[in-house]
């Protein structure tokens, strides 16, 4: 933000967005026109504290944006909605066809892959009638683990003040 808007947003907060309690008529603290004597002004100091605030929630806000962006790049919200449908619909499929405990099913195949299995290793001792949906199913699992991996490597590297080192988006060739 700019030093203006930071100064107006501090000004919001600090006299509780009373509208029209306060005006600027220029840039900076000396150009503050106070319009009512109703709330106390704050002090040139709280308004600097609260500047301080405001900019390190804003750059904490970028770097929450960094990590989102880049799981965006790898897996577009696109497919992560048409990936959603798909698990829907094989989820349904598979119960309706009496599968039990599909959820950790899933789970446990989804950690096999992450353990170095190969996506044909992981599946291979499922129906080949299921196959296809178990498949799907796994795919999503892996991204999903995948998104929530880069999440904490993006906080990590928050939390540390470094950059982020992000996991390989999984391939399954």
């Amino acid at each position: 933000m700019y030093k203006q808007e930071l100064l107006i947003s501090a000004l919001c907060f600090l006299t509780n967005f009373e509208p029209d309690c306060f005006e600027l008529n220029g840039e900076g603290f000396e150009n503050i026109v106070w319009k009512t004597e109703k709330y106390k002004k704050p002090t040139k100091t709280a308004i600097n504290n609260k500047i301080k605030e405001l900019e390190a929630k804003a750059e904490l806000e970028a770097k929450n944006q960094d990590i989102e962006n880049h799981i965006y790049s790898k897996y577009p919200t696109k497919g992560q909605q048409q990936d959603n449908v798909w698990v829907q619909n094989f989820t349904t499929k598979l119960v309706a066809m009496g599968v039990t405990d599909l959820e950790k099913k899933v789970v446990d195949l989804t950690t096999s892959f992450y353990k170095g299995k190969t996506l044909d290793e992981v599946l291979a001792n499922i129906d080949d009638a299921v196959k296809p949906m178990y498949e799907k199913l796994v795919k999503v699992a892996v991204k999903n683990e995948w998104a929530y991996n880069c999440i904490l490597a993006g906080k990590k590297a928050i939390k540390d003040d470094t950059d982020a080192e992000y996991p390989v988006f999984p391939k399954f060739d």
